[in-house]
C-alpha cells in the first residue's frame, strides 16, 4: 500500500474518533440535562398532585358544609340556590 493510501486511511480514522468524541460528549451532556429535567418534571408532578389534593379536600369540606347548611335553613339554601346555581364542573376522575 502506498504512502498515500495510508495517510487518507490515518485521516478517515482521525475523523471517525473525532465524530465518535463529539457523540460521547453529546451523550453524555444529554444525559446530564435529561436527569435535570425529570428531576424538576417530578417535582412539579408532586406539587401539582398534593395541589389536587388540598383542592379534593376543600370541595369535600364545602359540600359538607352546604349539607348542613341545608338541613339547618332550608329556605335560605333555597333562596340561595335560586339566585346562585351550582356551576357543574367535570370530574377528571
Amino acid at each position: 500500500m502506498d504512502i498515500e493510501g495510508v495517510a487518507l486511511q490515518q485521516k478517515s480514522v482521525d475523523e471517525l474518533q473525532s465524530s465518535t468524541d463529539k457523540l460521547k460528549h453529546f451523550n453524555d451532556v444529554s444525559e446530564a440535562r435529561y436527569g435535570q429535567v425529570k428531576q424538576r418534571l417530578q417535582s412539579h408532578v408532586k406539587l401539582i398532585e398534593g395541589m389536587k389534593s388540598d383542592l379534593d379536600s376543600i370541595h369535600r369540606t364545602i359540600r359538607h358544609m352546604k349539607k348542613s347548611l341545608s338541613a339547618q335553613y332550608p329556605e335560605e339554601m333555597k333562596t340561595s340556590k335560586a339566585k346562585y346555581p351550582d356551576v357543574e364542573i367535570p370530574d377528571d376522575g
